[in-house]
């Protein structure tokens, strides 16, 4: 018969148990998140060039502060080449204004392809007037658009 109380039987340490488990899920927790982080910055470069699958995977792999740096960044992104789009046609207009005969008309729109206003060249000096009239309209609207972004 065995005694009631029998020290020879050694009692299972509940708390070293405990201990053990939660430091393994710290350790799992933390390999975890240095993923993510790895993921993110490895798809923070594509998703600051436009690649919508690079976006995809720096939003679900950044925390809740990368996120909004990166809504930030996207953000003054837009802005610069709203801006950027902005300059390009006031300039081509006013070049366009300039250009009263064909002559001038082709060295604008040379200098516009030029400086990255795609399609310029193509358009032939008949079309001037046509343009200009189509390019005062998207100027209107980038104003606008610029308008709406500094009201938010």
């Amino acid at each position: 018969m065995p005694a009631p109380f029998d020290y020879n039987v050694q009692r299972p340490d509940i708390m070293g148990a405990i201990g053990a488990y939660e430091a393994g899920r710290d350790r799992n927790r933390q390999v975890m998140q240095q993923g993510k982080q790895d993921m993110f910055a490895q798809y923070l470069p594509g998703a600051l060039k436009g690649d919508q699958q690079a976006l995809q995977g720096a939003q679900q792999n950044a925390t809740p502060e990368q996120q909004m740096q990166l809504q930030n960044a996207l953000a003054q992104m837009e802005d610069r080449q709203l801006q950027q789009t902005r300059e390009q046609q006031e300039v081509f207009s006013r070049r366009a204004m300039w250009a009263n005969t064909p002559d001038k008309w082709a060295q604008v729109t040379a200098q516009a392809e030029a400086e990255g206003i795609k399609g310029a060249s193509a358009i032939p000096f008949e079309m001037r007037g046509a343009k200009l009239a189509e390019m005062m309209s998207v100027k209107e609207q980038l104003d606008q658009e610029w308008k709406r972004r500094e009201f938010q």
